[in-house]
């Protein structure tokens, strides 16, 4: 298992130049327009690596984009993955969640704190799913979330959330 190049802490303003042209020449080839909002979301989305949703993405735009709304940020994110420029991976704390990487890639998922990272394990690529699939279906590319615990939520803390969350609860009394 290795840590995807380019992901999270270590994304560099140059990596992040590079993807945004890939991105362009991307939409190009999609026949889809590269406006000032559509690279400005993208662009957000690629300096992020912790996945952001769509209202993240939304939030950390408003400041530099006031008349940018919230739903032409879910259009554009909906659009993007629609020709596969961006990626959808759903969360474990709910909402779904995005990455601008679309290399063949999984995901560490923390089911504390939801922290999400890219990550590479061998033999788990799109070609490792066989041929026939399912019948009457066509398998486009394998999208593997690994759920368990990050190493600051296996301290102390993480466990006592961990166990408070899993134990049911007692049904309050009425006075």
């Amino acid at each position: 298992m290795r840590p995807v190049p380019g992901t999270a802490s270590d994304r560099s303003p140059a990596e992040v130049a590079r993807w945004c042209e890939s991105f362009e020449r991307r939409c190009r080839a999609a026949g889809l327009r590269v406006t000032t909002q559509r690279l400005a979301v993208y662009r957000a989305l690629a300096e992020d690596g912790s996945h952001p949703t769509a209202d993240s993405l939304y939030a950390s735009l408003h400041g530099r984009m006031p008349g940018l709304s919230r739903a032409t940020v879910y259009r554009i994110l909906d659009s993007l993955e629609r020709r596969q420029l961006v990626r959808r991976i759903g969360g474990s704390l709910g909402g779904g969640r995005f990455d601008a990487n679309v290399s063949t890639h999984q995901h560490l998922v923390c089911r504390v704190c939801g922290a999400m990272v890219d990550v590479v394990l061998p033999g788990w690529s799109g070609a490792a799913v066989p041929a026939s699939g399912v019948p009457g279906f066509e398998i486009e590319r394998l999208d593997v979330r690994l759920v368990g615990r990050c190493s600051r939520c296996r301290g102390s803390a993480g466990e006592a959330d961990a166990r408070s969350r899993s134990r049911p609860r007692a049904p309050r009394r009425r006075r």
